[in-house]
């Protein structure tokens, strides 16, 4: 089915968010553009205080489909990878990109206002699957 505006309940990710996958710090804001686009960034922190990887994110409107578009910088080159809205509840989206290596699976969950998971998952290299977890809080409470 064709979308023309992104789907509302992914406007409540707006904001900062703090949070841990492990020993790892991670970072999360999201800021919303138009009822078509969401920017967002990401940053990884090891435990030492330094910032591993960044990321750019997007949720945008393409074709009349929703995508979640994170950027990388991989060998000094950016490089963006779509995945698909499959699935989303009122608090939960799943984004899906089957021909990538990993993750092929991208989910968020709003547990509350102040609370998100988010989970990447895909095959490992043992041909089973590996998922990531990542719980967030947010900066400010609303």
């Amino acid at each position: 089915m064709a979308q023309n505006q992104l789907p509302a309940g992914l406007k409540k990710l707006a904001g900062g968010w703090v949070g841990t996958s492990g020993q790892t710090k991670v970072l999360e804001s999201w800021m919303y553009v138009n009822p078509h686009l969401m920017y967002g960034s990401g940053a990884t922190i090891n435990e030492k205080g330094d910032t591993v990887q960044t990321e750019s994110l997007k949720i945008s409107i393409i074709r009349g489909m929703t995508f979640y578009i994170p950027s990388l910088r991989v060998n000094g080159k950016i490089k963006s990878t779509p995945f698909m809205l499959e699935k989303e509840e009122e608090a939960y989206w799943r984004f899906t990109n089957n021909s990538h290596d990993f993750p092929k699976t991208i989910e968020y969950w709003l547990t509350d206002i102040n609370h998100m998971k988010a989970v990447i998952s895909g095959p490992d290299t043992l041909g089973g699957t590996k998922s990531i977890e990542f719980i967030y809080e947010r900066f400010k409470k609303q």
